[in-house]
């Protein structure tokens, strides 16, 4: 007769190690952001593209011997809120009101970062980007995030209506990048289409006029690399 015991496993952590892993929770009402304090006439700012302070959670994240960190986005979430029944992702400054597929975005981060590249091919021949011409992209931190729609209800119910739906990210690779220091700093966060190379947000496709209509979650896991 075959004996089968049962083995118990014991994840063992070290304090040191654990005190080096922080978690950066970044919500953004891109509404709010563009019609935030001024200049008023900064209107390139927000639709996509939205500065946001880091704050230093404990010594570690600031201290002079941890310069470096590996960095990974492993949530992302948008939606238009209960109120508007006709969201769709725009590219910024779209006046002829042009809505996008939302297969993906490319998630930026104004983090130093050198293990990162992208290498575009679109657009009729002649035009840059084509084949014999793609546009090519370098460092900083880039991920692209693949998504789909899922119901948020409408702050009544869960029930699916035209007004509550969201854009989940679906987080299929969780490998972090080395990148710099983030904390302390103000850090721009760009919601990227892939293909054209500019940023985008939700809009409301009956009147692409008012710009940004998102609402953004972001989950970054951050653990510090010491110096060496």
């Amino acid at each position: 007769m075959e004996e089968h015991q049962n083995v118990n496993a014991v994840n063992v952590y070290s304090v040191d190690e654990e005190k080096l892993k922080f978690r950066i929770i970044i919500a953004i009402d891109g509404q709010l952001y563009r019609v935030a304090p001024a200049p008023a006439a900064v209107v390139a700012d927000g639709d996509g593209s939205y500065e946001i302070d880091i704050p230093v959670p404990t010594y570690i994240a600031n201290s002079e011997k941890y310069n470096q960190c590996l960095i990974k986005c492993d949530a992302f979430t948008a939606t238009a809120g209960p109120t508007l029944a006709t969201p769709t992702w725009a590219r910024a400054g779209a006046a002829a009101g042009v809505g996008i597929t939302a297969a993906a975005f490319e998630l930026q981060l104004s983090v130093g970062s050198g293990q990162t590249s992208s290498s575009v091919i679109s657009g009729a021949a002649g035009a840059v980007g084509n084949k014999d011409q793609p546009i090519i992209a370098v460092s900083g931190y880039r991920q692209l995030i693949p998504g789909q729609i899922v119901s948020t209800g409408n702050a009544i119910s869960f029930s699916p209506i035209a007004a509550g739906f969201g854009w989940i990210g679906m987080m299929r690779d969780l490998t972090p990048l080395l990148c710099s220091n983030p904390f302390g700093q103000r850090m721009r966060v760009r919601i990227v289409d892939p293909l054209s190379r500019q940023k985008a947000c939700i809009m409301d496709s009956g009147g692409f006029a008012a710009g940004d209509r998102g609402k953004y979650f972001i989950q970054l896991d951050v653990t510090m690399v010491p110096n060496r």
